[in-house]
């Protein structure tokens, strides 16, 4: 049923896609970048539903403590797309040049490569195989998809309320220039990595909360949850330290440091700054909300993201961005706030849910 889901949820999805253009003109963006993104997004629109069915079958196979094939596959997608961005991008092994629409194209083949490897991997291995995963397929069983959709659209759109405070913290970057543009797009991509492993350790706090909490044990449901956190806190400290000390070098990856780029590497050592003080509220958050999940808790964490992200962080980002007129700066302090209320309110919701007992079965 979440492939199911996954079929119901992808055609609006592509329209957004297929009209990336026309979207971004409206948001007053520039007419070239707008024009490129568009090309790019048309492309890369065959892999979106390969890419949402691969996350259902990655999560089955996580839920069921066999976290390794989907972290093999994804490795191996990774190479595979990087080959096609070589092939297709600039026209190698015989291929032509395309371009952007050669990096969409490599990007979604590689999210069909992802899913096919994947399901080889659910009818292979024993320990997924016993499930038969696609037996019965075409006989929805529209309980477990009701259920699906109840537990599943909050947390969707608890997710989607980070996702669009950060994208719009882009399209706004796109009025101050090119190179506030650049610099935040530099800067954002090292908090994008960073997060990756508290996102994981609050995956595997998801499956330990919900395994605790299933047998009745709500002090090893609380227990798994903040270790979860701690664990996350921890590696986002360290974090935080490798971009307060290198936050040059590591901007210096992206553009050779000329007089033609200073200014887009001084803005950007600055982002860097910000998004290392950012960084423990970040794995704060993200682990306190998935330890959250595993308590079956997902509209709670829904409307405290919104509060967070749109009632903190936006007006925030738009005070000091605009209002105050410290543009590029004034956004990412105003992300950083908005991550500080949510780490707050999400762990202080954690810590008041996993103090009740579990509710008896009816």
């Amino acid at each position: 049923m979440g492939l199911w889901s996954v079929a119901l949820m992808t055609p609006p999805l592509l329209a957004a896609l297929f009209f990336t253009r026309d979207i971004l003109l409206v948001l007053r963006q520039e007419p070239q970048l707008a024009a490129d993104a568009g090309v790019y997004t048309a492309a890369l629109a065959f892999g979106l539903p390969c890419s949402l069915a691969f996350q259902v079958l990655r999560n089955f196979s996580t839920s069921l403590s066999r976290p390794v094939p989907p972290m093999v596959v994804m490795g191996l997608a990774i190479l595979f797309n990087a080959l096609g961005d070589y092939a297709l991008i600039f026209g190698h092994f015989g291929l032509p040049h395309l371009g952007l629409v050669g990096a969409g194209l490599a990007s979604a083949s590689s999210n069909l490569f992802t899913l096919i490897a994947m399901l080889a991997i659910a009818r292979a291995m024993p320990a997924l195989r016993a499930y038969h995963v696609l037996q019965r397929f075409g006989k929805p069983h529209w309980t477990s998809l009701r259920e699906l959709f109840h537990l599943g659209l909050p947390i969707g759109i608890t997710m989607l309320f980070e996702v669009a405070l950060f994208n719009a913290a882009t399209l706004a970057m796109g009025t101050f220039g090119i190179a506030a543009l650049a610099a935040h797009q530099i800067a954002i991509t090292i908090p994008s990595l960073t997060f990756m492993v508290p996102l994981g350790i609050g995956l595997a706090g998801t499956v330990r909360v919900g395994l605790a909490a299933g047998a009745g044990d709500m002090y090893g449901a609380r227990r798994a949850g903040f270790t979860a956190m701690g664990l996350g806190a921890i590696f986002m400290f360290c974090a935080a330290l490798v971009l307060l000390l290198f936050p040059h070098a590591i901007a210096a990856l992206w553009l050779p440091d000329s007089a033609a780029n200073r200014d887009v590497l001084v803005l950007a050592v600055t982002f860097l700054h910000v998004a290392a003080a950012f960084q423990l509220m970040d794995g704060l958050q993200v682990t306190a909300s998935m330890s959250l999940r595993g308590l079956k808790d997902a509209r709670g964490p829904m409307w405290l993201a919104g509060a967070s992200y749109w009632l903190a962080g936006a007006p925030m980002c738009a005070f000091l961005g605009f209002g105050l007129k410290m543009q590029g700066l004034g956004i990412w302090l105003g992300l950083a706030f908005g991550l500080l209320v949510a780490a707050v309110l999400l762990t202080t919701r954690f810590a008041l849910l996993s103090k009740r007992p579990v509710p008896a079965p009816h």
